[in-house]
C-alpha cells in the first residue's frame, strides 16, 4: 500500500513540476519576451507558466526572474535570449527578461504569479500569437496592484514600434494551483 501511495505522489508532483517545452520550427511559432516589472531601486520576482486554456490544467513552468523564492525550476535565465528585436539594447537587463517561443495561430495561455517583499500578485492571461511575429508581455506592480501587458514589436521606419496586442485577454481568475 505504501509503495502505491509513493508511486502516485511521485507521479503527481511530477506532473505539477514540468518545464516548458519551446516549439522548434520558424514557420509555426511565434517568439514571446517576458520582462520583469523594473522600477526604481526594485526588481520584482516573477515566475511564468504555460498552462492549458482558463482551466490552468497542466501546467509548465517557462522561467523564474528576479530572485527571491518563487525563482525556482523552470528554463535557466541566461538560455533566454533567441535574438529578439532590442530598441534599445540596454533597457533589457539579463535576468530580468526571457525568451522564448511559442505555437502560433492557437490561443496562448500563461500565468504571471510575481513577488515583492510584503505581497504576491498572480496574473492570468491569454492571447493569439501569429507566426513568425514577435511579442513583449511586461509585468507591472503598482501601489497596491499589478498587472501584465502583452505588445506586438514590428519594424516600422527602421525603428522597432510596440503596440497593444489586440487579441490579448486578461483571463477573469487568475490560477492559483501553480506550483514551481
Amino acid at each position: 500500500m505504501q509503495k502505491i501511495f509513493c508511486t502516485a505522489l511521485a507521479l503527481t508532483l511530477s506532473g505539477c513540476n514540468s518545464v516548458y517545452q519551446r516549439p522548434m520550427g520558424l514557420d509555426d511559432t511565434a517568439k514571446v519576451r517576458f520582462v520583469a516589472a523594473q522600477q526604481k531601486h526594485k526588481h520584482s520576482a516573477m515566475s511564468v507558466y504555460a498552462h492549458t486554456g482558463e482551466g490552468c490544467r497542466a501546467p509548465q513552468k517557462i522561467v523564474g526572474l528576479g530572485g527571491g523564492v518563487l525563482n525556482v525550476g523552470g528554463l535557466a535565465p541566461e538560455l533566454g535570449d533567441i535574438g529578439m528585436s532590442k530598441n534599445p539594447v540596454s533597457t533589457y537587463v539579463l535576468g530580468q527578461y526571457f525568451e522564448t517561443s511559442v505555437h502560433a495561430d492557437k490561443r496562448f495561455h500563461f500565468t504571471i504569479i510575481g513577488e515583492e517583499p510584503g505581497r504576491s500578485c498572480k496574473v492570468s492571461v491569454s492571447f493569439l500569437p501569429a507566426a513568425r511575429e514577435e511579442y513583449e508581455v511586461t509585468y507591472v506592480t503598482g501601489q497596491s496592484s499589478c498587472s501584465v501587458s502583452v505588445e506586438k514589436i514590428s519594424l516600422q521606419n527602421s525603428s522597432f514600434v510596440k503596440k497593444p496586442e489586440p487579441s490579448s485577454v486578461k483571463l477573469q481568475n487568475a490560477c492559483v494551483l501553480l506550483l514551481n
